[in-house]
């Protein structure tokens, strides 16, 4: 379209010097002419891009109308988008506590991965260390029946039970970080499970499994791979 108006603009030029030379009183005719080369100039261009752009738009609705139509006649739904509850009474309260899970790490410790941080899911002395392939976290005395918490918000993900753990429960704490806790006595919590705040405890600590006598064994895992839990605890 600029380039229309340019060529316009030297058309006007020459053609008016050459009607004020020859035909002086003239002048204004051209001025008109010029004006209204301009308009049908600016709507040439710009009405057939409307046009698409209306024609875009109508066939993204009738898509959107199709495929709304094809879900409805399988699940017999209402249409999700725009239908709300009859009453006001009908809508569910969500409280300041809800919250999307696994919730993941905070824009910081994303960033900064070493500032991410694990509280201890018992209280009591640590018998074993961390040892890599020989002793994959730490062993922390308690007696039977204490109950265990996870160490950071998160979704559980695994319940289960073998010769080795016990029975025990993982936790998934977003970004590939899980925690492990085993020899439960009883297990408290079912895959799918969100915790957070006071609501977090997976089981009580026991003696089942592998074990010498009654404690939590608690791993850290990060992308399957289990790491130190003590550097990343407080």
């Amino acid at each position: 379209m600029i380039a229309d108006l340019v060529r316009l603009s030297a058309l006007y030029v020459l053609v008016r010097a050459f009607i004020q030379i020859a035909f002086p009183s003239g002048r204004y005719i051209v001025k008109y002419l010029f004006w209204a080369g301009v308009v049908l100039t600016i709507v040439g261009t710009v009405g057939p891009q409307i046009s698409r752009m209306t024609d875009d738009l109508h066939d993204v609705a009738v898509t959107y109308t199709k495929a709304k139509e094809g879900v409805q006649a399988v699940t017999n739904a209402a249409d999700t988008v725009t239908s709300w509850p009859a009453t006001k009474d009908s809508i569910p309260y969500i409280g300041t506590g809800a919250s999307k899970y696994p919730p993941g790490l905070t824009f910081t410790e994303k960033i900064r991965p070493s500032t991410i941080r694990f509280s201890f899911p018992v209280q009591g002395s640590i018998t074993q260390d961390f040892k890599g392939a020989d002793h994959h976290g730490i062993d922390i005395a308690c007696n039977e029946g204490t109950a265990v918490r996870s160490a950071r918000e998160g979704k559980v993900v695994v319940v289960n039970s073998d010769n080795v753990y016990g029975n025990y429960v993982m936790v998934d704490h977003g970004s590939g970080w899980v925690t492990l806790y085993a020899h439960l006595s009883k297990i408290s919590v079912k895959g799918g499970d969100k915790l957070w705040g006071t609501d977090n405890v997976v089981g009580l600590s026991g003696n089942t499994g592998n074990s010498t006598g009654p404690h939590l064994h608690f791993e850290i895992r990060v992308g399957g791979k289990t790491i130190n839990p003590k550097e990343w605890m407080e």
